[in-house]
C-alpha cells in the first residue's frame, strides 16, 4: 500500500511513524486473512480518535489495499474476503 503518497489521504498520515503503521497493517493482515499472526496494535478505535475520518478517505484506504494485493497477484475472491472480514471495522474508524 502506498498511502503515503496519496494525495487524497496523504495528510491523515504526515505525523505517522509509516514503518510501523506498514508493521501493524501487516500484522493485522494476517490475522484476517487467518494466518498464525497476532495484532499487537492500538484497536482501531483507539488509533483513529480523533482523526475525523470521512467515508472517502476509508475508501481511498480500501483502494490502496485494493491496488497493492492486485499488485501482489492475490486472486480477487481471496480479496474480497479479506475486504470482506475488514469492513466492520469500518465503524470504528470513520467520523471518530
Amino acid at each position: 500500500m502506498n498511502v503515503a503518497r496519496d494525495d487524497r489521504i496523504v495528510e491523515h498520515f504526515k505525523k505517522v511513524d509509516i514503518v510501523r503503521l506498514r508493521d501493524k497493517l501487516v500484522e493485522q493482515l494476517c490475522v484476517e486473512a487467518g494466518g498464525p499472526c497476532r495484532y499487537t496494535g492500538d484497536s482501531m478505535a483507539e488509533s483513529h480518535k480523533g482523526q475525523n475520518l470521512t467515508p472517502s478517505d476509508f475508501n481511498a484506504l480500501v483502494e490502496n489495499l485494493i491496488a497493492a494485493m492486485d499488485t501482489e497477484n492475490v486472486p480477487v475472491p481471496v480479496q474480497n474476503r479479506l475486504i470482506a472480514r475488514l469492513a466492520p471495522m469500518r465503524g470504528d474508524v470513520v467520523g471518530k
